[in-house]
């Protein structure tokens, strides 16, 4: 999928919905990853999501590889609210989530690490070119 067409995969993030536990798990900064496995493992019908979190202040753009979770047709990220608690948009700036992958937690229990794919990096990379290229 090339870059432009990447940027129609933007999804809106909803609060934690009530019923998920976070019971036993310490949310970390830095481990959006482990942050939203561990939410998926205690929560069998949650989905981990890979793909970009773009910050936007003003004219400028700052893709990251990140990790988030689905419940049904709810995106929610456990790191931005347990941990930032909404810190980027206090400062006026704004998130944009892009979809990459959806992993069921059944997919990842026999993971060994929780590196974030190639792949991703890759379209990382890529969409980092791109808005520099497009300012």
């Amino acid at each position: 999928m090339d870059t432009k067409a990447f940027l129609n995969t933007e999804v809106k993030i909803s609060t934690i919905p009530s019923h998920i536990s976070l019971d036993s798990i310490k949310i970390e900064k830095g481990n959006c990853y482990p942050n939203s496995y561990y939410v998926s493992k205690n929560n069998r019908d949650v989905k981990v999501i890979l793909g970009i979190l773009l910050i936007v202040e003003g004219n400028t753009a700052t893709p990251f590889s990140h990790a988030w979770n689905k419940y049904r047709e709810n995106y929610f990220d456990v790191t931005e609210e347990q941990v930032y608690q909404k810190h980027y948009m206090r400062k006026g700036k704004s998130l944009k989530y892009f979809l990459f992958e959806e992993i069921e937690y059944e997919n990842l229990k026999n993971v060994k690490s929780l590196d974030f794919p190639k792949s991703l990096q890759r379209k990382r990379e890529e969409l980092l070119a791109y808005i520099t290229r497009n300012k």
